[in-house]
């Protein structure tokens, strides 16, 4: 079928510092414009957010300086998703727009912001996309594969736990199974909206009484958990991006080890450094430095979908990192043939039955040898031991202290 006509309309552009000027679809309300960053062309879009503003052109006259965010507001981003919708129609809105989950804002009616920290740049992400996460993941079958493989590893695992952990659970597409599995769930985050649509649709499930919330990032895991007494978990897991985000996990095996009971299990899912099929398309997409970065340790925010800084340690790393208070018991590709950046162009490419064909030689690789080691993302199964072996992990965990983050499905506290 045809692609539809691109719009013709276009008469802003934007002017980022390291490229050429690139052509903006865009709204205009109250004399700012509302742009639906879309594709590998909205690099710039995460180089303006980070920076604090961007430079447009609108006809002639000159670079017209504006002030960059984006729209948190669940009403305000459906507000302007419509508001897309009825300016380029039905069909144009579906092919370029529909998908993405963000709006952004260029305002030249205020300053140029302070340049944003990755911490502030990960919540303002987060906090922008949160009202939609759910229907986005949940409407593609790349993402369902790999968070029904995560849920389908941890129920065995977790099987006699009652009270789990789990850092970085956004909107609880694994949550809500471990949930309904009986489990009680304490999820930290980083974005309150985030947990706030988690506890919305736990609440619609009947499951919102084994549910609790915190607001707080991993890297500050022993202060947001200050108040919980030490074994407080039977189980810890944290999967598909929050082990990623944070540029050390230095102190993450010690909080992990105080909250966790001895012998209890800890599930990571975390981006691997040499996926082969992730390395392949970069490749094949003329980007071999960001095959490269990935080698590094770190893809740099507008590497093709990723909007983020992410930093990738390998599973040896890893094991070595967590070696003095856990024991690495096993490692697998979460999935070893899903494409790196699934867009909808690509998902018409396989049927229903493609798809399943692709699952099942997906799960016989998974698992095997060198295979299991070149997913785009690996789960490592840790179990926790009953003291830091002596030597490896220095001193032993501090006693908890008196104050610290407040609990509770209201929540409001951040750790950034």
């Amino acid at each position: 079928m045809a692609e539809p006509k691109a719009p013709t309309d276009i008469l802003l552009r934007v002017l980022p510092p390291d490229g050429p000027p690139v052509p903006l679809r865009y709204v205009e309300e109250k004399g700012r414009y509302l742009v639906i960053p879309t594709g590998e062309g909205s690099a710039w879009s995460t180089s303006a957010l980070r920076s604090g503003g961007a430079e447009v052109e609108r006809g002639p006259g000159g670079p017209i300086p504006c002030h960059a965010e984006l729209l948190t507001r669940p009403e305000e981003l459906e507000r302007a998703r419509a508001a897309f919708r009825r300016k380029y129609g039905e069909e144009l809105w579906q092919h370029y727009f529909a998908s993405s989950t963000k709006v952004l804002v260029l305002d030249p009616h205020r300053p140029k912001g302070p340049p944003l920290d990755p911490v502030a740049m990960a919540l303002q992400e987060f906090e922008a996309v949160s009202s939609r996460y759910s229907e986005v993941n949940l409407s593609n079958p790349f993402v369902r594969r790999l968070k029904r493989r995560s849920v389908e590893r941890m129920l065995p695992l977790f099987r006699d736990r009652v009270r789990l952990l789990e850092i970085g659970g956004g909107t609880g597409l694994e949550t809500l199974p471990l949930l309904q599995a009986g489990h009680r769930v304490t999820v930290v985050d980083l974005s309150p909206r985030m947990l706030e649509e988690l506890r919305s649709r736990a609440d619609k499930a009947g499951l919102g009484k084994a549910l609790e919330t915190v607001v707080g990032r991993l890297g500050e895991l022993a202060e947001v958990l200050a108040d919980a007494p030490s074994g407080s978990f039977d189980g810890a897991f944290s999967t598909f991006g929050a082990m990623n985000l944070e540029p050390s996990l230095s102190s993450v095996p010690r909080a992990l080890h105080r909250a966790l009971r001895p012998g209890a299990p800890l599930f990571l899912g975390v981006l691997g450094s040499t996926p082969l099929l992730a390395q392949t398309f970069e490749v094949a997409a003329l980007k071999p430095r960001q095959a490269a970065a990935r080698l590094a340790h770190l893809i740099p925010a507008g590497a093709l979908s990723n909007t983020l800084d992410l930093y990738v340690p390998r599973s040896a790393e890893l094991e070595e990192l967590f070696r003095s208070r856990f024991r690495l018991e096993r490692v697998e590709a979460a999935s070893v043939l899903s494409p790196p950046w699934p867009s909808p162009r690509l998902l018409s490419k396989f049927s229903s039955s493609g798809l399943d064909l692709l699952d099942r030689w997906d799960r016989a690789l998974s698992a095997t040898w060198p295979w299991a080691h070149l997913g785009e993302w690996l789960f490592l199964t840790f179990r926790r031991s009953s003291d830091p072996v002596a030597g490896t992990g220095g001193p032993a965990d501090p006693p908890p202290r008196t104050a610290g983050a407040r609990k509770g499905s209201g929540s409001t506290d951040t750790a950034s």
